[in-house]
Parts: structure tokens; sequence; C-alpha cells
């Protein structure tokens, strides 16, 4: 991982010093977070920085509600940028099912139901964006 420091130039390409410039703003900053965090040197955080932004289409289905097994599909697709979260994924599909948000979820990250071994956990009262 790349530490910048706040006097150095930005890797953003803008020429400004890292402090007055991203490091102000949450989105690019977390942007270069992102990017420092899997690069191993300043040009591939550059590269990373430049590059288009990858857009996964997700198909969430509805399998059961409490203890209530649904018969009929209930699904919901959605779009999402490859710096987006599992947590972005869940308010997207809280908003879409119209369902307030106070309750633990989570993912299961294989194609198989209840996979615990591939099981991603939150809960929407502890988890910042």
């Amino acid at each position: 991982m790349i530490k910048i420091q706040r006097n150095e130039k930005c890797p953003c390409g803008s020429g400004k010093k890292y402090k007055k410039y991203c490091l102000n703003d949450p989105e690019k900053n977390a942007e270069i977070i992102r990017a420092t965090s899997i690069a191993q040197t300043f040009e591939e955080v550059k590269h990373i920085l430049n590059k288009p932004m990858n857009i996964y289409q997700i198909k969430v289905e509805l399998v059961r509600m409490g203890p209530w097994k649904i018969e009929s599909e209930v699904s919901r697709t959605f779009k999402l940028k490859g710096n987006q979260t599992l947590y972005d994924l869940h308010m997207n599909i809280q908003y879409a099912f119209d369902w307030d948000n106070d309750h633990m979820f989570s993912f299961y990250l294989s194609d198989e139901l209840f996979d615990r071994d591939n099981e991603g956990l939150g809960n929407c009262q502890y988890t910042q964006i």
C-alpha cells in the first residue's frame, strides 16, 4: 500500500497538492485511498484513477420474508459502479423494496444459498458510508 503525504502532488493528475485538492473531497479521497490500497507504485495509482469505472449489473431475488418462503419470483436488477460496496447495494435494495433500514443483513457471494463460508455480514445501524 502506498502512502500519499499531504504536501505531495495529488495522484489524480490535477497538479495541485493533495491536501488542497482531493483530500478535502470525501468522494475523490475515497477513490485515492482505494487506488493506493491496491497499487504498488504511483504510476499504478494514476492508471487506476484514470481507468474507466466498471459497471456491474446485479439481479437480487427475494426468496424469503421472515419464516415465509416466497412462491413467485420477486426480484430487482441494480447497476452498481465498481467502487460501490455491499452496503451501497443493501441501501439500493432497501429503497427498491420500500423497506426501512433497521436490521442486520448478509450477502452470500457464491451461487449457493445460505453459504456461510462466503457470507458478508452487515449491520445498518453501525455501518458508515
